[in-house]
């Protein structure tokens, strides 16, 4: 299967802490990312931007990365959203005007063949992870499924949506699913994770006191699991 490769166009960003804290000088935006072949220049028929939610700020960084690309926003022929939050779905600054952006799914008949589909349940019922082979390693992105490495090291990203029980379960088994498949994680609003045994270890440290982690033992198998691989392939 042909290797894609990406460029974050959008750094993702939340005012909200784990904690509970808001920081005013903070946008709320999402992470935005470029995909295209890894044996081609990136064009129409051949790239899509996943979650292209810019904000003013967002957009003029977009902007500055493609032309060190050497493409415009022109260039891009199709988007893909993880899920339908108002902070992920298609939104340009005001006067911007991308009318040949069309929307990839299920059903298309433009292929992406090193692309797949995943859903993810807990955050929406709607949320969909993108997968694919890079020259490193397999790329997800995620979109909410996990908000940042801050909220993932912390297990507790599930509170500002009032999740219930079942929700948070499918959310950490979702969580161990990325990780047991990732070698590079872009998550909602922040900046790519690399999946190592080091963060694995941590997370296998705290996760006896996320909320129902008794309800879901299996995420701490599945997580020990993935460690033991990644420290093979180490040594």
């Amino acid at each position: 299967m042909t290797a894609s490769q990406m460029l974050i166009l959008q750094d993702g960003e939340l005012p909200l802490s784990s904690e509970g804290r808001i920081d005013r000088q903070r946008e709320h935006r999402c992470t935005a990312t470029l995909i295209w072949p890894a044996d081609a220049e990136p064009a129409a028929a051949n790239s899509l931007v996943v979650d292209p939610c810019f904000t003013s700020q967002g957009w003029q960084a977009a902007l500055a990365r493609l032309t060190a690309l050497g493409i415009s926003p022109a260039d891009i022929g199709y988007y893909f959203v993880t899920h339908r939050h108002f902070d992920h779905t298609l939104a340009l600054p005001q006067g911007v005007d991308l009318q040949n952006w069309q929307r990839w799914g299920p059903g298309r008949r433009v292929k992406f063949p090193s692309l797949s589909e995943v859903p993810c349940l807990g955050h929406a019922p709607d949320l969909h992870a993108l997968k694919f082979p890079s020259e490193s390693g397999e790329v997800w992105i995620v979109g909410d499924a996990i908000l940042s490495l801050e909220w993932l090291l912390d297990w507790r990203y599930y509170w500002p949506n009032g999740y219930d029980v079942d929700e948070v379960i499918q959310t950490w088994r979702t969580v161990a699913a990325i990780l047991a498949g990732a070698q590079m994680v872009i998550p909602g609003h922040g900046a790519a994770i690399k999946v190592t045994a080091a963060l694995l270890s941590d997370l296998i440290e705290v996760f006896p006191e996320a909320p129902h982690a008794a309800g879901c033992l299996d995420v701490m198998a599945s997580l020990a699991a993935r460690q033991i691989q990644l420290m093979a392939q180490a040594s």
